[in-house]
């Protein structure tokens, strides 16, 4: 594809040609595109530069004035990676602690802690702050603050030897921003699209979205031109803690109790889905016809001519805000049976009321049974949405420790742990978080997007005033209009139960010679009723497509409406598991060194995807009961520290210049070594026509591990993978004559990898006990690379024929060193800290 945007005044040429490839562009004016009503195409497939759209015209004039100066033009008439830049990225971390302690008398303590710490990151757009443009690592083009400060009081007081009390007060402050470049500015109104940047709203501020069908990263997900949907944002959490410990010493028996009273905080301010300066999307349709034959050209042409497929802005009818309780009470008994037996026993009551928001309407959650979306404090409606309380999590513990002799000691135990409900995700749904969409009309899938006036949206017309959301006084919202119906919705299961993990381990730890110690262990645990955000509106039989979805006709849906959009439950419960044998060899410092060794062969076994994502296989969710996305079955670690041996009281240079220079330096180092995480082999899923189950591939060989990396040597044998049958034709699909895929979810290991990290540093005295730190660091010291998992199919139509299946075609992370800690290139830093 070449454009060539140079005005038509000019002798050379005449117009902006969209491609030499296969495929044909038509002219939008001349026909809805329908078998009826067929289009025009253009000669040559050659678009007159007078019919390009100003504003089109603007961006890529502005992107060819950033282009022209790193621009690989040796061969413009077939271009590959004919651009690059190396993006701007600094992160800025300043963090301060300090302490207090004040004895009272000998029975009265008090003390208190303030620590604060301020991140700023920067990454630099790709095409400048105007533009902005695809961005690196998870779309972010922007400058983030992150400002967190944690303090606490803790009281002591000694009522006699055998009795004390422990009182504690805290809150934990977190204020998270992100902006984009253009932040502030009027950028979309500079170059032509008016209604965007609207006075006294911040958020609106910059440049629109452009997202031009294959073109940025991640295809549709990231705009080309323009900022992601999910900036600007703001989020700030707080945890107030209130604590009361007791302790009583009864003859062998230490028994503890206390209560722990927590107010969280959760607000966050963030939209996904157009962002609050709006988004045009440019597909393949709206310059093609009927029976015509689309490429990526198609959807520049309808760029250059101005013809979206869809128009969108988000907006921030509440800021929604997340208030919940959490109360516990425990009890314990440390019982030292003999000299050689100790068992601690103890028994812990976790109470978590259900979450409220900070204003009434700040919740709102789905009811797919009555077809509504019902706002919590409004109305009759509770402000908890009516979630059932939890009165009964009891969470038992005990363990052992036996000394066989003075150098052996066996030790088991086993628990009961309760976690809160994972809040970033809620009853967020319309009107908490809403937006203005503009979408096709008509019968035609060829014609562009249109805005409430009926006139077609373009650049010029922009965006029309946002359309408020309106609270009705009952506080329901039935879903009755295309614009509802269409939207994927949370719902909050009303009966939902908090996730618990049952632990257990047992351990054999042997002291050794040389200030070693050696210790093997069995540890495991139960996950139940954990996590998993499921949609629940696919089938739960094969081969109806979407006209199977539950809620395929649903209650409030006008005639010849159906809805098909997601209905994400948050949270449905599954199970885990966790199995593994542990040894650990550990010396203690002496004689310059200490070290620890640690290796780990274990297994997790779980439903869901992710941390607590959805499943692969809604039909038969026994199918989804496989090693987690994050299990590594093998996994070494070593650390270690080692004082050079130079300086004062050391073997070598212990006086004079060399023992102040080279004396006192330590290294330390962490080196891991991890096997590789399991994956799904996928295939085309259009014959299964099942939405919300997947298909697998068939194996239809032995499957052959290559260990092979990039696009010319594959991980594994593709060969040894088959399209399965799916549905057969002409009879219905059922249980029994279903061809489904004999390869299951994370069947199969990609490639490990090596993590290697080193510090140097030494510590010189100030005064007193004041001292300064001075050290260099290195991350991943060997530069090894580490890959991610190889391409492994899809469900859409290439399937397992995919041309890069197979292939190992990535790297694990984004960033470098110590930002995200895995992934990137070797990083070095260095750094002077005070400590007084």
């Amino acid at each position: 594809m070449i454009i060539d945007m140079r005005r038509s005044g000019q002798p050379t040429r005449k117009f902006a040609v969209v491609t030499t490839c296969k495929g044909q562009i038509f002219d939008p004016t001349t026909g809805d595109g329908t078998a009826q009503h067929p289009r025009t195409p253009f000669t040559n497939n050659q678009i007159p530069i007078n019919k390009v759209n100003s504003v089109s015209l603007a961006f890529l004039v502005g992107l060819s004035k950033v282009a022209q100066p790193n621009q690989n033009q040796s061969n413009l008439a077939s271009p590959t990676n004919n651009f690059g830049i190396n993006l701007p990225f600094t992160k800025t971390t300043n963090s301060y602690d300090t302490k207090i302690d004040f004895a009272l008398n000998e029975k009265n303590h008090i003390s208190g802690r303030y620590s604060y710490q301020s991140v700023n990151t920067f990454q630099a757009p790709a095409f400048g702050a105007f533009l902005g443009g695809p961005a690196g690592a998870g779309g972010f083009e922007a400058t983030g603050t992150q400002n967190s400060y944690s303090t606490g009081v803790n009281y002591d007081h000694v009522f006699s030897p055998t009795l004390l009390t422990e009182v504690r007060f805290g809150v934990a402050h977190l204020h998270n921003a992100a902006q984009p470049s253009d932040y502030g500015t009027s950028d979309a109104s500079t170059i032509g699209v008016p209604g965007v940047n609207i006075s006294g709203q911040p958020f609106t501020s910059g440049q629109v979205g452009i997202i031009i069908g294959n073109f940025g990263q991640s295809g549709q997900t990231y705009p080309l031109f323009g900022y992601s949907a999910s900036l600007p944002w703001i989020r700030a959490e707080a945890n107030i803690d209130f604590v009361n410990n007791w302790t009583k010493i009864i003859r062998n028996h230490t028994v503890k109790a206390g209560v722990d009273l927590r107010r969280v905080r959760d607000d966050l301010l963030q939209d996904q889905t157009f962002s609050p300066r709006g988004a045009f999307t440019f597909a393949e349709n709206q310059t093609s016809s009927a029976g015509g034959t689309t490429n990526v050209a198609n959807d520049m042409a309808s760029f250059l001519l101005d013809v979206p497929s869809l128009v969108g802005r988000d907006l921030n009818t509440f800021f929604p805000a997340y208030r919940q309780w959490w109360f516990f009470v425990f009890a314990s008994d440390k019982w030292q049976v003999s000299p050689k037996l100790t068992v601690d026993l103890g028994l812990r009551w976790e109470f978590y009321p259900p979450a409220t928001p900070k204003v009434a309407s700040g919740f709102s959650n789905y009811d797919p049974i009555g077809g509504n979306i019902v706002l919590a404090g409004v109305g009759g409606n509770p402000s908890n949405l009516g979630m059932q309380t939890r009165y009964r999590y009891f969470a038992p513990r005990t363990g052992f420790s036996y000394r066989v002799n003075d150098g052996t000691v066996v030790r088991g135990g086993f628990g009961m742990s309760y976690t809160a409900y994972p809040d970033n995700s809620y009853a967020y749904n319309y009107p908490v978080r809403s937006n203005n969409s503009y979408q096709l009309t008509g019968g035609s899938p060829y014609t562009a997007a249109v805005l409430n006036d009926g006139t077609t949206a373009t650049f010029q017309a922009g965006f029309p005033t946002p359309v408020a959301a309106s609270i009705p006084s009952n506080g329901i919202i039935p879903l009755n209009t295309p614009a509802l119906i269409n939207q994927s919705l949370n719902q909050i299961p009303l009966n939902y139960k908090n996730p618990y993990v049952e632990s257990w381990n047992v351990a054999v730890q042997q002291a050794l010679p040389g200030n070693l110690s050696l210790q093997l262990a069995y540890v495991a645990n139960h996950g139940v009723d954990i996590d998993a955000n499921v949609n629940t509106n696919v089938p739960s039989t094969y081969g109806g497509g979407a006209q199977s979805d539950p809620e395929y006709n649903c209650p409030n849906c006008p005639a010849g409406t159906h809805r098909t959009a997601a209905t994400n439950v948050i949270f449905l419960p599954f199970s885990s598991n966790y199995q593994s044998l542990q040894a650990q060899l550990t010396r203690r410092f002496a004689n310059g060194l200490a070290f620890n060794t640690a290796f780990t062969w274990g297994k997790g076994m779980g439903y869901q995807n992710g941390d607590d994502g959805g499943l692969n296989f809604f039909i038969n969710k026994r199918r989804n009961y496989a090693p987690m996305d994050f299990d590594r079955t093998l996994n070494y670690e070593q650390s270690f520290t080692y004082a050079l041996p130079f300086g004062r009281g050391m073997k070598y240079m212990t006086s004079g210049i060399g023992a102040q220079v080279i004396g006192g330096w330590k290294i330390s180092g962490i080196v891991s070594i991890v096997s590789g995480t399991p994956f799904t082999v996928f295939a085309n899923g259009n014959t299964l026509n099942t939405p919300g189950t997947a298909q697998t591939a068939n194996l239809v060989k032995g499957h052959h591990v290559l260990h092979g990396i990039g696009p010319t040597s594959p991980w594994f044998d593709p060969t040894s993978f088959a399209q399965p049958a799916g549905c057969p034709t002409g009879t219905p699909c059922t249980a029994s004559n279903v061809g489904l895929g004999n390869t299951g979810r994370n069947q199969f290991r990609g490639p490990g990898y090596i993590q290697d990290n080193l510090s140097l540093f030494k510590s010189f005295p100030i005064f007193r006990e004041a001292n300064l730190e001075a050290r260099i660091e290195a991350f991943q010291l060997s530069n090894s690379p580490q890959f991610n998992n190889p391409n492994t199919g899809s469900t859409s139509a290439s399937g397992v024929s995919a041309s890069n299946f197979g292939q190992v075609t990535s790297t694990l992370g984004s960033g470098q060193g110590s930002v995200n800690g895995v992934g990137g290139g070797r990083s070095l830093q260095a750094s002077v800290r005070i400590n007084f």
